[in-house]
């Protein structure tokens, strides 16, 4: 990509399943072939989700971060109503 529009953020969870299962949520969509104008990665350290995004413009870097932190907000309020993650 020409110019770049970056978005680094680490996100820190109360244990480090709830990490992972978070990180699980994502991983089906990192890659996916509607991400044509922008790029995830995502990885896992102890309790820290860190998810780094990188588009050509503002626009899709926002709609990706958007998508991404949706979901990731979906398992946190899943995971504090005690929903159960096993299986």
């Amino acid at each position: 990509m020409k110019d770049e529009f970056r978005l680094e953020l680490a996100l820190e969870f109360p244990s480090r399943e709830l990490a992972e299962t978070a990180f699980k949520a994502l991983k089906p969509e990192i890659g996916a072939s509607h991400e044509k104008r922008s790029r995830t990665d995502v990885k896992v350290n102890k309790n820290i989700l860190s998810l780094r995004v990188t588009a050509g413009d503002a626009t899709a870097l926002k709609a990706s971060a958007n998508s991404y932190l949706k979901s990731i907000e979906l398992v946190s309020r899943i995971a504090l109503q005690g929903g159960n993650f096993d299986g």
